[in-house]
């Protein structure tokens, strides 16, 4: 027969909860920061940009680009991405929880540029000025990086 004091059913009840809370700490994944997000890959993406003009598209253009493991995909994207024949400035890049968006400035004009992944190898997405689509944008990771000059 177990004999139990009044004392020890104290420390008992006392323990439940902190060994309930540790168990379930154990399960639990670190929460990331909102934009630490591991939205597009690191690698070698091929990058469409067709002007859109008067509601038709124009043949693309095609840009790679080589995103390190340490790259920051707002700040990758944004820097690579713009509008084809305007010299722009990216900025104000935002990290959402499926994807990015940033501002351009390109003399003048001034647009918002979004991206939408569906996979992290994969962007569908559009750059906008005064409510219209200007470029149609889609970008697919197609290998690694082999050399820092891809």
């Amino acid at each position: 027969m177990i004999h139990r004091t009044r004392h020890s059913r104290s420390i008992f009840l006392r323990s439940v909860p902190l060994a309930v809370l540790v168990a379930a700490g154990l399960h639990c994944t670190p929460s990331r920061a909102e934009g630490d997000v591991d939205l597009a890959m690191p690698g070698l993406w091929k990058n469409d940009i067709t002007l859109v003009a008067h509601a038709h598209k124009t043949k693309p253009t095609v840009r790679w680009h080589c995103m390190l493991d340490d790259d920051d995909p707002g700040m990758e994207f944004a820097t690579q991405l713009s509008i084809p024949g305007r010299k722009c400035k990216a900025g104000d890049a935002q990290h959402g929880e499926k994807g990015l968006s940033w501002s351009l400035t390109c003399g003048h004009l001034t647009a918002t540029a979004q991206l939408t992944f569906d996979s992290n190898e994969h962007y569908t997405g559009s750059i906008v000025s005064k409510n219209r689509e200007i470029v149609h944008l889609e970008g697919q990771r197609r290998a690694a990086c082999t050399d820092p000059s891809d």
